[in-house]
């Protein structure tokens, strides 16, 4: 049970670039933190089930490097669960691209989360309905609307001299 959360923790918690981190760096970072030493070779012992009695300060160490509970290891299958849930969940954002846009939007305001939380709803909206309209899913325009921006700004305004151009009374 140990070895495979921690399998699962290899392989889906990330570096930073992007890539699984190694035995080493793993070691590197808890034994950084002070509360316990550990090498590469004990982390690839409980990683594949050859040694099966991590300690207490141990787990609590891996279970922090990774970002996770220590209940994660320790107890059963709901906590464990719910964080493969989480780790899943992250694997999709970074494949789908949209880490990082999250990591940035800790970093706004409440008034600019509401802001962002608007245009991702106007922007839901729009795509459903792109989605129910053969037109505007092929990028065709319809209704006379242009079907990107660069249309829009290629789009001739009123001609000079027509009605829209003089300064009303």
């Amino acid at each position: 049970m140990f070895a495979a959360r921690l399998d699962q923790l290899f392989d889906h918690v990330r570096h930073p670039s992007g890539r699984q981190y190694s035995l080493r760096e793993v070691a590197d970072g808890i034994n950084e933190a002070g509360a316990v030493s550990i090498t590469p070779s004990h982390l690839s012992r409980l990683r594949s089930g050859a040694s099966r009695n991590p300690g207490f300060d141990q787990i609590t160490a891996i279970a922090a490097f990774f970002g996770v509970d220590p209940k994660y290891f320790l107890e059963g299958d709901e906590v464990a669960a719910r964080t493969s849930a989480e780790l899943e969940l992250l694997v999709t954002m970074r494949q789908r691209g949209i880490e990082d846009l999250l990591l940035r939007a800790t970093n706004l305001s409440t008034e600019g989360l509401k802001v962002l939380r608007s245009t991702i709803e106007g922007l839901e909206s729009v795509e459903a309905l792109r989605a129910k309209d053969p037109l505007r899913r092929r990028g065709s325009r319809h209704h006379g609307e242009p079907t990107s921006t660069s249309d829009a700004a290629q789009s001739p305004g009123p001609a000079e001299g027509t009605d829209t151009d003089r300064e009303q009374p």
